[in-house]
């Protein structure tokens, strides 16, 4: 099986990203990482999204021509999934969706731990996209921009364990999702954390793990998007 793990940002370390895939791949899977050649630097807004947006739908339409089994969308905000959806007849997953659908099998309200204060409106526009309104506790934030979540990994976790701290006792939430993709490696150490804390048994999830967990299991199943909900474009 091979896997397209799209980066929609311009200048990223492809190294740290195979590196991560290296540790999260099935043993029969082949992951390739691809960054776009235009758009922004991170996605943190709208915009971000509709400039990212062209090149990663060509990235999807490339991946399948060449013979990829599936597609990952590698950022939290799933940008352009459906339009990627629409363009190839190959899976396309995004984190969120995935994320928030593991979590609803999990437990009935979750929270997402977010960048900044942006992240908030952002994300419960994901909630309603997807239907999970009633399951999302809140979203709490660790009050950093996308581009310095890997300038001091200490600090990076101190605000991750106060932001899920809050989640759990003040909003009643039953899991965490990492809110942006890039905290994905803190997961286990956020979950020690926690449960150092007495918060055993609420399960932190890395929302890119979820994804290429969930590409695979498309592919093994031999499902993929209904063309009755994204019809094929030209």
């Amino acid at each position: 099986m091979r896997i397209s793990v799209i980066d929609p940002v311009v200048g990223l370390d492809l190294g740290h990203s195979r590196a991560y895939f290296e540790e999260h791949r099935s043993a029969d899977v082949a992951v390739e990482v691809v960054a776009i050649d235009e758009g922004p630097a991170s996605i943190e807004s709208d915009l971000d999204i509709v400039s990212a947006a062209p090149a990663i739908v060509r990235r999807a339409r490339e991946a399948a021509a060449g013979g990829a089994d599936a597609v990952v969308i590698n950022c939290f905000a799933d940008p352009a999934l459906f339009a990627s959806r629409e363009a190839v007849r190959i899976p396309v997953v995004a984190p969120a969706q995935s994320a928030f659908a593991l979590a609803a099998t999990l437990t009935d309200r979750f929270s997402v731990l977010g960048t900044t204060d942006r992240d908030a409106p952002f994300t419960r526009d994901l909630w309603r996209r997807y239907g999970h309104v009633e399951r999302g506790a809140s979203v709490r934030a660790v009050d950093l921009p996308v581009l310095s979540l890997g300038h001091d990994a200490d600090e990076l976790r101190r605000r991750l364990v106060a932001a899920s701290r809050a989640a759990i006792e003040q909003d009643g939430a039953g899991a965490l999702i990492l809110g942006c993709t890039a905290m994905s490696p803190h997961r286990r150490a956020l979950a020690d954390a926690l449960a150092a804390e007495g918060h055993v048994g609420i399960p932190v999830i890395d929302p890119l793990a979820v994804a290429l967990r969930t590409a695979e299991m498309l592919v093994r199943l031999g499902l993929r998007a209904s063309d009755a909900t994204w019809p094929p474009y030209p």
